[in-house]
């Protein structure tokens, strides 16, 4: 029988653990002086393309979630609003520090996200084909390939809104508290996750055999670190 590695197993049980702290973004402001150009290059490179459909930057950021101050490694972030505020975009990429300097580690994606009315949320992202099989199942995704033009996954995101009530994100507060709510939703999915294990089709998506192996390895690695050895 065919089992995971326990560095797979290791990796699933992290991502479960962040949702069940309850993990959302913190974000640290920062200035262009600090960082090469060649690092915030990726994040200017579309950033004319969303003020052109109507968005307004709101500043960009490090991210600093714990799971991501891994030394060296530095999450760096452009956000937008758009004009009518009933969604946000996020430009994000990945650096790494080596020595003294800094290289762009992975590209930017963009992501457009809203948070509807009725607590699910709705994103149109360029994906480089990970399936996010641990999110929560009203959380409705629409992946398309990295390198869509901007303007093509704005209206794929326009349409999917058509007859919805999206909450409305005008600033920077608006945001947090957005993403807040929806850490906590990513929470309540995941302690239900550890509770009754992976579906057989979650265990394929993470690219494992087609048995429960994967749940109970999991949930004792998720257990040891909650801290907490009973019931979620």
């Amino acid at each position: 029988m065919l089992f995971f590695d326990e560095h797979r197993v290791r990796e699933v049980a992290d991502a479960l653990a962040a949702r069940i702290h309850g993990w959302s973004a913190d974000y640290l402001p920062i200035d262009e002086s600090d960082y090469p150009p060649s690092v915030l290059a990726p994040l200017t490179r579309q950033h004319r393309a969303l003020e052109e459909q109507g968005f307004r930057a709101l500043g960009d950021f490090e991210v600093t979630q714990l799971y991501l101050r891994t030394h060296g490694v530095h999450q760096l972030a452009r956000l937008f609003t758009s004009a009518d505020g009933r969604a946000y975009a996020a430009l994000v990429c990945t650096a790494i520090s080596i020595d003294d300097s800094m290289a762009v580690h992975e590209d930017a994606l963009l992501e457009f996200v809203s948070e509807l009315d009725d607590g699910r949320f709705v994103y149109t992202l360029e994906s480089s084909g990970e399936e996010r099989v641990l999110e929560p199942p009203t959380f409705e995704q629409t992946p398309r390939p990295v390198g869509t033009e901007v303007a093509e996954l704005w209206r794929l995101h326009r349409e999917r809104l058509t007859n919805e009530a999206p909450v409305i994100v005008r600033d920077f507060d608006g945001l947090l508290a957005s993403q807040k709510r929806e850490a906590e939703l990513r929470r309540t999915h995941a302690i239900s996750l550890a509770e009754r294990g992976l579906t057989r089709a979650q265990v394929r998506a993470l690219g494992g055999p087609n048995n429960v192996v994967l749940a109970h390895r999991v949930a004792r690695q998720l257990r040891r670190r909650v801290g907490r050895p009973g019931a979620f």
